[in-house]
C-alpha cells in the first residue's frame, strides 16, 4: 500500500512551501496525522495511514496546545508561549523534532 502522504506532497514540502515571514514547522515525531481523530475513527484509517503506538492523548494535547499558542501569538500578540515551545521542545509532552520557525 502506497503512503497516503508520500514524498513531494506531505507535511515537509507543505513547509518547504510556505513563505516567510512566519513559518512555522513542528513534526510530532512517532505519530501520524490519524491520531489526531477520536480512536473509534482512527482506527478504521489506521490500516491505511500511519499511526504511533504512543500516547495519543499526550500528541493531541500538545497539537492542541500548539494551536492555541499560535492563536495567541497571532491574535492576541502574546508569543510567550509559542515562543517558548520553539526555543525549548522538550518542554511539550511529546517529542518534537524537527521544530522549525522561519521569521
Amino acid at each position: 500500500m502506497p503512503p497516503c502522504a508520500p514524498n513531494g506532497v506531505n507535511h515537509a514540502e507543505f513547509f518547504t512551501e510556505c513563505k516567510p515571514p512566519n513559518c512555522y514547522y513542528f513534526l510530532a515525531k512517532h505519530y501520524g496525522h490519524m491520531d489526531m481523530l477520536d480512536d473509534a475513527v482512527a482506527a478504521k484509517g489506521g490500516c491505511l495511514c500511519k499511526s504511533g503506538d504512543n500516547c495519543k492523548d499526550k500528541m493531541r494535547k500538545c497539537v492542541g496546545g500548539l494551536v492555541v499558542a499560535f492563536l495567541n501569538a497571532y491574535l492576541g500578540s502574546d508569543f510567550d508561549a509559542l515562543k517558548a515551545i520553539v526555543g525549548d521542545p522538550a518542554i511539550a509532552p511529546i517529542e518534537l523534532d524537527p521544530v522549525i520557525f522561519e521569521p
